[in-house]
């Protein structure tokens, strides 16, 4: 995914404020490209990167990394490790990126995804948490489509997974406890959605 990543990060800079969160992670972030990327442009952001154990070991054993190549100060990220089905191993945040991860996974899975991110934030009062989900959303007269439609035959041949309409996402985030607040639409197939959803507080 690392060609579409870095097709959309333009997009994803130019369309989307990130001055005003505190910290972004970046679930199943890889070495970081598109997280260094917006802490280049966003020198009040802090960012960890949060993916497996052995993708943040490599991750760790790139030098220089990709913070490093745009001489962003060690103290502004992290490198975490964890499984975002397990979610005591999320890092707690206000603001989360997703990019072409929920396509992967059937509606149960990414439901599960999706809400493990506000149970990882359960300690302390409950907050406002805010998720960006990239994906090629299926939108009504597209001219993109075509491709989003060939990526939603391969990705349910694949694995089980699909590319979703608007209404689909809606629906996802519905259950998952989140309420949709802007589709930004790129000039390229990819879309951004900004949902946002209120921490699960622990009893």
């Amino acid at each position: 995914m690392i060609a579409y990543s870095n097709d959309c990060i333009q997009a994803i800079c130019s369309l989307v404020d990130f001055s005003h969160f505190e910290k972004l992670v970046d679930i199943a972030g890889g070495f970081g490209s598109v997280l260094s990327f917006l802490l280049e442009k966003h020198p009040t952001l802090n960012g960890i990167v949060f993916d497996l154990a052995h993708v943040i070991k490599d991750a760790h054993e790139q030098h220089p990394n990709e913070f490093q190549k745009r001489n962003i100060e060690p103290n502004r990220y992290q490198f975490v490790s964890g499984d975002m089905f397990k979610s005591e191993t999320i890092p707690q945040s206000d603001s989360y990126i997703l990019k072409f991860i929920i396509h992967d996974w059937n509606d149960e899975d990414a439901v599960m995804i999706l809400k493990n991110i506000l149970t990882a934030n359960k300690s302390g009062p409950p907050r406002s948490i805010t998720v960006f989900i990239v994906e090629m959303v299926i939108l009504p007269n597209e001219r993109h489509n075509w491709f989003a439609r060939v990526m939603d035959i391969e990705m349910l041949s694949l694995l089980n997974a699909k590319e979703r309409t608007t209404a689909e996402y809606v629906n996802l985030l519905k259950e998952s406890g989140y309420e949709l607040k802007k589709l930004y639409r790129t000039d390229g197939p990819y879309s951004i959605i900004e949902a946002t959803g209120t921490s699960v507080t622990s009893n």
